[in-house]
């Protein structure tokens, strides 16, 4: 730890010595409300959060969750569901080759970083789970942010072995209201939003429409070299410095979202959803060094690779002598001292485009309500990854996505028996299905210069039935404030699709396709019956169908006690379970017993408390939760470096059964009227209990001479631990007609492994300063500074095998200042 961070944890441990416990910090405070103030204690408003699919105080919820409201997501600058990450306890998104696809972290679960494995954390909107692409979403006009943690196996949409993070959009109200707000920083950056609410028809229509634009200049030098070229003779030859071409993390991004209400009665509401975002632009992969002690083949010395018949192919894009974007030597020398530029030869240009439709229909018939929630989503992405984030010809992807899913989801939901049994009982449908040319993914990979290159579609369906129900029974007769929760859902889930290969390789006799194309694709329909003619320049044509299905239940129980108005006990065991899938393409008879892989269930157990304080004028509150879990059948992504009789790069397998254990806390103290301190913090051991590698894999990496490499099994994404910390100081009485609000908040989190690279820790700080409620509470005006410190971190990674030789990161901006101005009416 350096001195800004040992000063930080020093600040911490004070505050929490402050007063008797953890709590939630400020943000925690307000979640699911749309008050404007951060108030903390026992006189606080309630925070709202439908955790349990009711509204309820968050104080009184049995489950550790954190949540922000609308004027925590402003005050915090949370832009999308990214940066929840530097104020969430327990969270980690990070980036993998691209932030179109993150991979979200919860208490050691997360996804593969390849393969067609169900992520272990979903985001919803407005209710509906979010497909891996697009599940970053802009948090413009947002009314709150819900994070849930531990296995979500019961109520929510899709099961969610590691948590869920809920984002609601701000409902439509009778008043004719809006904002308009503008933003600009450092790096050209331009950021425009606004709202504004239209009353309809007074009590029974109202429509409020939303949108932002974003834009901004890379903060990433890009020298951008057009790719090489091949001649007939197989030899390749460097290509030229592009002027003019797009930098990394240059983004232009649209939202615009619309929202109807119609109540025709007091029992009937229906609200319809719209919503639309295109993200252009690609962040930043920077190439820093070779794995330690590796020698990949385009490494050798140029003599070596004419020795073994490579040297044409090989040396004059990888030892030119001339320039890094064609010297492996050049390239390796100029990223030890230079993070914030970066070569490439592909266009550093992507773009993604998102539509939804979200209806929820409710009707009240005094006992019970009944909700109908359904979704629409379609995800269309396009982007050109430079795997390896230099201008060599290492690893070169060009990809396509083009899905679309339909959820439906019935729910009764009321009280019973005096009111002491609350329950939801419902079914859910999902549906996710190919939309086009490419189907859930097609990628063309161009690897060494033309050794390896291939064109790849994945058109995968998958479909999940579920019926769910939870009671809560209220035991207050027995001891007053006793609450006893169960809950079951039993899920149905079934995977099949049809996987295409095409190997252009030039080894193998193949005309690879230029870089950044795919040569032919088949469609969906051509790729199942195998009806289309194979292209010519492709060695090798492929095209093979598979299937999956898996059914698992899943269960809650727990036990709450209100032991006072201000202190909550509980405990909950929760059984949370991610379905099968299968590996592509088939896999050789010695491991046909791998094509296939089982679901993996987690079963935890959760003990916390929660609660508000107040002595004498000093006043907070507090939470703190310990949890273990036992994962059984861990879905790993087994890297299959130098064992040719599996598929380069990976395949998902039921690995290892883990031990996952931790704390997270929560503290807010306010000393003095204005002044409020919160900490909060997550750390999370996870260790395998036992291995469960099959034989038959175990003797193809021994025979390959790897078998060690089995022995290691790593969660990927998740640090051991995060720490945040905040101040925020409301400045007592008016100045220049309004009133000033400081917030800090700081980040800390331990480093963590991704594939066979590990990320670096870090810590970060964010400033803001508003003066609000300017002519008439009208008008805000905030000054931001993000990366007070100007701190050189990773937060993701690109490259991360070693079976390429090269390591790249995903770097976060530097230090950046910003002003903006917000206008309500």
């Amino acid at each position: 730890m350096n001195i800004r961070l040992l000063a930080s944890c020093a600040i911490l441990a004070f505050v929490n010595l402050s007063a008797p416990g953890f709590a939630q910090n400020s943000s925690d405070t307000q979640a699911g409300s749309t008050d404007e103030t951060s108030a903390t204690g026992p006189d606080a408003d309630a925070i709202i959060v439908t955790a349990r699919r009711r509204s309820e105080d968050l104080s009184t919820v049995p489950v550790s969750v954190s949540a922000f409201s609308s004027a925590d997501i402003e005050r915090k600058a949370i832009r999308t569901t990214f940066d929840l990450t530097r104020v969430t306890p327990g969270l980690n998104i990070g980036g993998s080759g691209t932030m179109a696809n993150p991979v979200i972290a919860i208490r050691g679960q997360s996804r593969g970083l390849a393969g067609p494995g169900t992520p272990g954390v979903l985001t919803y909107f407005n209710e509906v789970p979010l497909p891996s692409y697009g599940s970053l979403i802009s948090t413009f006009d947002m009314d709150n942010i819900q994070v849930l943690k531990g296995p979500q196996g019961t109520l929510f949409g899709r099961n969610a072995i590691g948590g869920a993070v809920l984002t609601y959009s701000r409902k439509p109200t009778y008043e004719f209201e809006g904002y308009a707000e503008a933003e600009y920083g450092s790096f050209n950056s331009l950021r425009l939003e606004g709202a504004l609410n239209l009353p309809i028809v007074d009590g029974a229509v109202s429509l409020r429409i939303a949108g932002q634009s974003t834009s901004t200049d890379g903060y990433t030098d890009t020298f951008v070299y057009s790719p090489y070229t091949l001649a007939p003779t197989g030899t390749a030859a460097p290509g030229s410095l592009i002027s003019n071409a797009r930098d990394y993390d240059e983004f232009d991004n649209k939202g615009l979202r619309a929202s109807l209400l119609i109540e025709p009665s007091d029992n009937v509401s229906s609200l319809t959803v719209v919503d639309y975002y295109r993200l252009r632009g690609n962040a930043n992969i920077v190439f820093t060094g070779l794995f330690p002690g590796t020698a990949p083949v385009y490494a050798l010395p140029a003599e070596t690779l004419d020795a073994i018949g490579l040297g044409g192919l090989l040396n004059p894009t990888f030892h030119c002598g001339t320039s890094p974007s064609c010297d492996i030597d050049e390239a390796i020398d100029y990223a030890k001292n230079n993070r914030r530029s970066a070569f490439t030869n592909m266009d550093p240009n992507g773009l993604t485009e998102i539509f939804g439709i979200t209806n929820t229909t409710s009707v009240d018939f005094g006992f019970a309500t009944l909700k109908n929630i359904f979704g629409y989503r379609k995800s269309d992405d396009d982007h050109n990854t430079d795997i390896d984030g230099s201008a060599l010809a290492i690893v070169d992807v060009v990809d396509t996505v083009r899905l679309y899913q339909i959820t439906e989801e019935l729910q009764l939901s009321g009280e019973a028996l005096d009111d002491k049994l609350q329950f939801v009982i419902g079914g859910f449908y999902y549906k996710s299905a190919p939309d086009g040319l490419g189907g859930r993914e097609a990628d063309g990979i161009s690897v060494f210069n033309g050794l390896s290159v291939s064109t790849t579609a994945n058109y995968q369906r998958e479909t999940s039935k579920a019926i769910y129900g939870q009671f809560d029974y209220d035991l207050s007769a027995l001891i007053g404030g006793l609450e006893v929760t169960a809950g079951y859902r039993y899920s149905w889930d079934k995977t099949k699709g049809c996987a295409y290969s095409a190997d252009y390789s030039i080894p193998a006799g193949g005309t690879p396709p230029r870089i950044g194309e795919f040569g032919f694709l088949p469609d969906e329909d051509q790729c199942v019956t195998g009806d289309f003619t194979p292209d010519p320049d492709a060695a090798i044509t492929i095209a093979e169908n598979f299937l999956q299905e898996s059914e698992k239940g899943t269960y809650t129980l727990g036990l709450s006690w209100q032991a006072t108005p201000d202190l909550l006990l509980y405990a909950t065991t929760r059984r949370g379970y991610r379905p099968g899938g299968y590996n592509v393409p088939q896999l050789d008879p010695a491991v046909a017993n791998l094509q296939n892989f089982e679901p993996e269930t987690l079963t935890d157990v959760e003990i916390g408390t929660k609660g508000r304080y107040s002595v004498g004028a000093i006043d907070g509150s507090f939470s703190l939760a310990a949890f273990r879990g036992k994962d059984d059948g861990y879905q790993y992504y087994q890297n299959t470096t130098g064992v040719s009789i599996l598929p380069a790069g990976g395949i998902l397998l039921n690995k290892a059964d883990l031990i996952i254990k931790g704390v997270e806390g929560n503290f807010s103290i306010r000393p003095v009227r204005g002044l409020t301190f919160g900490s909060n913090f997550a750390y999370t051991d996870v260790k395998v209990d036992e291995l469960t590698v099959p034989q038959s894999l175990v003797d193809i990496y021994d025979a390959a001479g790897v078998g060690p490499s089995l022995l290691v099994t790593s969660v990927f994404f998740q640090p051991k631990w995060q720490v945040n910390g905040n101040v925020e100081y409301a400045v007592p009485g008016e100045i220049l007609g309004g009133y000033v609000i400081a917030n800090l908040d700081f980040h800390y989190q331990s480093s963590y492994q991704a594939g066979e690279v590990r990320v670096d820790d870090y810590e970060t700080a964010d400033l803001r300063v508003s003066l609000t409620e300017l002519y008439d509470d009208r008008v805000d005006i905030s000054f931001a500074v993000r990366n007070v410190f100007d701190e050189l971190y990773q937060n993701g990674v690109s490259s991360s095998s070693a079976g390429t030789g090269a390591i790249s990161y995903l770097f976060a901006a530097p230090r950046t200042f910003s002003g903006s101005v917000r206008y309500r009416f």
